[in-house]
């Protein structure tokens, strides 16, 4: 793994969102412990990883399709945590939707920013 690549794609997260991106941290589903972030939350990073097991387990047992390559919690006061769900990896984002908005993050910021992670892959 190329971590300057990583904390590469931390930059251009921040560019391609307009500035929205408030918070980030790339961490393992392993053991939720961040490799790579900015104004990082620890504690966020271990938590949202252990829901994001938990929605995958939710979705084996109930019969239903396996999460998709993302999923996204509306916040109060126009913000949103994006949580990116790269296999061996997350991650995890505070985002300002009056800055960035869900389009765009959606559209323009996700697939572009998976893109960079994936280059940092072996």
């Amino acid at each position: 793994m190329d971590i300057s690549k990583l904390n590469q794609a931390m930059e251009e997260l921040k560019e391609y969102s307009n500035g929205g991106a408030l918070a980030s941290d790339i961490y393992t589903t392993r053991d939720g412990q961040s490799i790579a972030s900015f104004n990082s939350n620890p504690v966020a990073s271990a938590m949202f990883n252990q829901i994001t097991q938990y929605i995958t387990t939710t979705m084996q047992e109930s019969g239903l399709p396996s999460m998709g390559k993302y999923y996204i919690i509306e916040l109060e006061g126009n913000k949103a945590i994006v949580v990116l769900n790269l296999g061996d990896y997350q991650w995890g984002m505070a985002v300002d939707t009056k800055i960035c908005s869900l389009g765009l993050m959606i559209n323009i910021v996700i697939p572009h920013i998976t893109a960079l992670f994936k280059s940092a892959m072996p």
